[in-house]
Formats: structure tokens, sequence, C-alpha cells
């Protein structure tokens, strides 16, 4: 964690020195993403049966025709899709403030989930009952149904996977089914990706499974401030700062920023995948995970996350989801542009902790945001932020 200087030009260059080595990454960092890549291209290589259509049509309909069942395939209003349709969409404002604007309600990823969900994952509608779950996760990742599609299978390569690419239905764009039969443990997914009514990309998922007390998914929980006895700390003058950030004002731009999401789309940029089990939700769904590098205690990661997001939404974001945690603000700061001669244009930092939703331990972390003004970089005039993430059995008092 950064040690804060006094002067705001030690604070600068301590903090250009931290993020310029997120930026630079090394061995270790190239070594993660080679190793999701690979994983990724042997996920991709699996030889997956192709389901044949008339029985896949067949399974989707008695799958999903309960009208009992408000979360079932047929419940929702979802586009016919005729030919290909792109993954590619430019927004302004972070997905899940769109969702809730479309009448969706955001939730947390169910205890118990034995699906690998990606965290850019979001969960807007779900029903648990034992032995079922039924949920639609909607998202925005700039890559083609074909190549997200095959994120699950280097997790079963040892059990059945099957796809179909060209479902009969209309309404389906691609269709995964997986038997999973490990570890004394036995159940069945079904993911229909399909498009709603308001143009987002949607994962309709169904799990059934044999319900124990050593396997049962709980019912999703809303994404809602946790309840917390213990009070708050924040600087003295954060609602001023806050009302700083919230202005795009407040940072210098020469230029509008490129879009990482075509970055990733023209596969100019990696796009690593990371699990909503493995990291507490104070991150933008749609920020992007470029790199990831293990802390050397195996306690954390720092990682490097880009978005088309405006930084001062992002910003607001990733505070609004601090404060769902009731984390401490042990420092935050946003830079004076003219403080800010660097090509890496930081705009904000936030040094944040607070405890798990379990009590178990605490997480401590610390996010800058960027713009790096590099014309010369697979990164120029893009908006990142470099964050550093670390569990600890202790908790903040």
């Amino acid at each position: 964690m950064i040690s804060w200087l006094s002067g705001c030009e030690q604070q600068l260059e301590q903090i250009l020195d931290v993020v310029n080595q997120l930026l630079a990454g090394d061995s270790d960092t190239e070594q993660v993403a080679d190793s999701d890549g690979a994983e990724e291209k042997a996920g991709q290589e699996t030889e997956a049966d192709q389901i044949d259509e008339t029985d896949e049509a067949d399974k989707a309909e008695s799958d999903g025709t309960d009208d009992g069942d408000e979360t079932s395939l047929a419940a929702f209003p979802y586009q016919s899709i005729v030919g290909d349709f792109t993954m590619l969409t430019m927004a302004d404002k972070p997905i899940d403030d769109r969702l809730r604007e479309q009448g969706y309600e955001i939730y947390r990823d169910p205890q118990g989930m034995p699906l690998p969900i990606p965290y850019n994952w979001v969960l807007v509608s779900n029903q648990s009952e034992e032995g079922k779950f039924t949920g639609l996760y909607c998202f925005d990742i700039p890559q083609d149904i074909s190549v997200f599609a095959n994120h699950f299978d280097h997790y079963y390569l040892d059990q059945k996977v099957q796809h179909d690419a060209n479902p009969a239905d209309d309404n389906l764009a691609h269709v995964t089914t997986i038997d999973v039969d490990r570890d004394g443990l036995s159940w069945h997914v079904g993911i229909y990706y399909v498009l709603d009514e308001h143009d987002n990309t949607c994962a309709h998922v169904e799990i059934e499974y044999d319900s124990s007390p050593d396997f049962l998914i709980e019912p999703a929980e809303e994404v809602k401030p946790l309840d917390s006895s213990r009070e708050r700390k924040l600087p003295d003058n954060y609602d001023d700062l806050l009302q700083q950030a919230s202005s795009e004002d407040n940072f210098y731009f020469r230029a509008s920023p490129n879009s990482v999401k075509e970055a990733i789309y023209n596969d100019e940029a990696t796009m690593l995948i990371w699990l909503a089990r493995e990291v507490p939700n104070i991150y933008l769904y749609d920020s992007y995970l470029i790199r990831q590098t293990a802390l050397d205690d195996g306690s954390g990661w720092d990682g490097l996350l880009c978005t088309d997001v405006p930084i001062n939404m992002a910003l607001d974001k990733h505070l609004e989801l601090l404060e769902n945690y009731n984390a401490n603000i042990n420092h935050f700061e946003v830079i004076d542009p003219a403080d800010n001669t660097s090509m890496l244009r930081v705009a904000a930092m936030v040094d944040f902790s607070f405890n798990d939703e379990y009590g178990t331990g605490s997480w401590n972390g610390s996010s800058y945001f960027y713009r790096y003004e590099d014309d010369d970089t697979p990164f120029s005039e893009q908006q990142c932020m470099a964050t550093e993430l670390q569990f600890s059995t202790e908790l903040v008092k």
C-alpha cells in the first residue's frame, strides 16, 4: 500500500512510479496473461459435440415454458436475432446504472454458485429453489459470442460440454450445456445467450442439481449497502472531494479517449477473465482486466483495468461500490491538472479498507485513475485504473 508523503510533487512522483510499474508489467504479469490465453485457447479447441438443432429446440421449449416461473426463458421479451449482431456497444455510463434505468435490479452472485461466473456478468433476475437455480445475467463484453461462450470450456475439460452456435429458436444466439459429475456432486447447466428488449446481451442460466448440505445455491442478495454497526472513517473534506471528482471539468485531457472496447474487439488488447467469486464487488462491471499480477505473499493482486466510461463516472461508481461495503477512505485526492505534467495523467487516487461481508477478514487497497497520453503505446489515450487489493484476516475496527 502506498505510504502518503507530504507535498504534491512528492505524492505525484510516487503515484506515477506505482502506476508505471503496473502499466509496464513484468514477467509475472506476462505469465498471467499467457496462462489465461493458453487456457482460453484450450477451451476454444475443446471438441464439444454440436447439439442437434431439433433436439435442442425441443429442450429449450421444455425448459422454458413454465408460466409460473417469472424467471423462465419464456417469461422475458427477448428479441429475435436475424443474422449477425455486433457485440461492440458504445455507452457513456456504467452498465449497472443503465440496467437500473431499464427497470432491472442488481444482485450479487449467489453463495454456492458452482459455475465460474465472470465478474463482468451482472445478475439482474434470479430464482433459487431446492435443486434448481435460474438467473439472467446481462453484460457489456466487447467480444463475439463465439469467443466468450467458450469461457467455461477449460473449467470442464473432463466433463460433457456442448455448444449450439446456430439454435433453431431465433430468439437464441448461442446455447451451451454442461453436464458435471465431479467430486461426488452432479449438476446440469444450460446457458442461453439472448438479446433483451433493451439491446443488452444477456445469458439466461438454468442449473439443475441434487441438493445436499454440501451443495446448495442460496438466493441471491440485491446489491446494496451491507449492514454494519462500524462507523465509517472518511477524510474531513470528503464531500468537497466528491463534488470535485464528479465534474469532468476537473480533469485535463487534450483529446477524446481511445476506446479500450474497440481495442479488445479488434484483438489489439487482451482482456483477462476474472471471476465474481474471487473479488469483492467494488469495481465497474464494464471495466476490463488487461493485466494482473499476484502479490508475492499470495494475499492479493495488482491489476490494470481500462474502461470507456468517463473517468469522473468511473471514479464515482468505484466510490459508490466501496460505500456499499462501509469502506474507510483512508486517503482521497483529486489531482490538479496544473500539477500533473507527465504523460501519465493521474486524475485521482483512493486508498481504502473494509471488512468482507462474511466477517472473516478485511480488504485493503489503492486505486489510481489515469489517462496515458503516449501515442507510442498500446494504451495510448485510454482511460484506466491501476489497483492493488490485499486480504487480511484482521478486521477493520
